[in-house]
């Protein structure tokens, strides 16, 4: 999982592994409140926090097409430069899970957008 400072997954970039990451960690590889866009590799989810340890609003994104990995995203609705902790998680290889995405922030903002070059991306 790669975390970059700008949108369209440009900027300064540091990868993560599986796993909770609290903000000592994320702020030493990158920043804190840093973060604007990020990629997805295939089988991994990850679930963003606004604030340290594990809290504050949150929005889970995992990949948007089953077996295809590299899905980008860049951060919105509160989300964009606001993050200060994550969960990285494997996501089940269940096919009922195909093309799924959750969001949880405020129950219907999505908390990203697609970025350039991906499904969805509208030129912003």
């Amino acid at each position: 999982m790669y975390v970059f400072t700008d949108r369209n997954c440009k900027g300064k970039h540091a990868g993560f592994a599986g796993g909770r990451h609290d903000m000592d960690d994320i702020a030493r590889q990158i920043g804190n409140d840093a973060i604007s866009s990020l990629s997805i590799a295939k089988g991994w989810s990850i679930t963003l926090f606004t604030a340290a340890g594990f809290s504050g609003e949150r929005t889970t994104v995992g990949p948007r097409r089953d077996g295809v990995g590299g899905d980008r995203y860049n951060l919105t609705d509160g989300f964009d430069n606001e993050v200060s902790s994550f969960i990285i998680t494997g996501v089940s290889a269940d096919p009922s899970r195909k093309n799924q995405v959750t969001s949880t922030y405020h129950g219907s903002a999505t908390g990203y957008t697609p970025a350039k070059g991906q499904e969805g991306y509208s030129g912003e």
